[in-house]
């Protein structure tokens, strides 16, 4: 019963962000032109947060059909490692089509702090689905990717109120 709490208590976090970063990149984006940057930004914030949403719906399906606490733990780490690939494949490409300059005005907080957290919650999903100490890789992974998309969000509001802009404090 604790397990469906954490992955209730999940989804209702992940709903709580995604709307956030919704009507945030609204506001924000609305009405002006957008760079590449920007754009970079926007798109990170929404694909790392839905997955975070979706991921888990699946164990809380698993459980109500009958599934042992086992197995629904094992799908929750399952569908974090293919989410976290996934989003690492994405993200990736959208580096592939951007210059070195375009890549340093998103901001190596953001690109840094992200890869890291991202990358660090896919392993932990990745030793979860793999036997090792599922219940704290779940609660680490889910941590990890929370702060993932806290960065970006973070940075992003950094960088359009310009406060790393040390050339003019």
């Amino acid at each position: 019963m604790a397990l469906e709490a954490f992955f209730r208590t999940t989804a209702e976090i992940s709903v709580v962000l995604i709307g956030f970063v919704t009507i945030f990149l609204t506001f924000v984006m609305s009405g002006k032109e957008t760079s590449k940057a920007d754009r970079m930004h926007s798109r990170a914030l929404l694909i790392t947060a839905f997955p975070l949403m979706v991921m888990p719906f699946i164990p809380i399906a698993a459980i109500a059909y009958g599934a042992s606490e086992e197995t629904a733990l094992f799908a929750f780490h399952l569908s974090g490692v293919i989410a976290t690939v996934a989003i690492g494949i994405v993200i990736y490409w959208f580096f592939l089509r951007m210059t070195w300059a375009e890549i340093k005005e998103v901001g190596m907080v953001h690109n840094v702090v992200s890869g890291i957290t991202g990358w660090g919650a896919g392993g932990f999903f990745l030793a979860g689905a793999l036997g090792y100490a599922p219940a704290g890789n779940a609660v680490t992974a889910v941590i990890l990717a929370f702060l993932m998309t806290g960065t970006a969000l973070f940075s992003f509001a950094a960088q359009q109120m310009r406060l790393f802009d040390w050339k003019n404090p």
